[in-house]
């Protein structure tokens, strides 16, 4: 008796041809799977998982300031500065300032005099906070009120 041989290409019921996506190759029903690619491919041979690493979410990263609160405002630090309360004549040896807040004395002071000039001075003492006492070099010009007087020593030097 001769045996029959059957055939790959034999007729199996509900189980029809594909043809695999990735090779073209003739493959059955039963044996093709989508990807997650949408590929229809051999699950024996050719089927690709999709990597867990897809899968992974990011965390939401809160990058806000807690309790924001703007710059504070710029403060001058320069040297101190008062300005003449009552006018002195020239040769004087003191003059009354708004403020003698940050002078002491051996300070060298600018005083503006009337002239336009400014002329340096060095300080003896600080007897109150309104008034300034130079040493024995006095005002060569008047000074009106409203003059400037700065502290000289307090300047801060620049070297370039």
């Amino acid at each position: 008796m001769a045996r029959l041989r059957v055939s790959n290409d034999t007729y199996k019921p509900g189980d029809h041809w594909v043809i695999d996506d990735r090779t073209g190759q003739k493959i059955r029903s039963s044996d093709a799977q989508k990807e997650w690619t949408g590929l229809i491919v051999d699950r024996n041979g050719e089927y690709e998982e999709r990597h867990p690493q897809d899968f992974v979410r990011a965390r939401a990263d809160r990058q806000n300031v807690r309790n924001p609160r703007p710059p504070p405002p710029d403060v001058y630090a320069g040297p101190p500065v008062a300005t003449v309360t009552a006018a002195a004549a020239a040769g004087a040896t003191s003059i009354a300032v708004d403020s003698s807040s940050g002078f002491v004395a051996a300070d060298q002071v600018l005083v503006q005099l009337e002239s336009g000039d400014t002329q340096l001075v060095t300080l003896s003492s600080v007897p109150d906070s309104t008034h300034l006492v130079f040493t024995a070099t006095p005002l060569r010009w008047s000074a009106a009120v409203d003059s400037i007087v700065t502290d000289y020593s307090q300047t801060p030097v620049v070297s370039l």
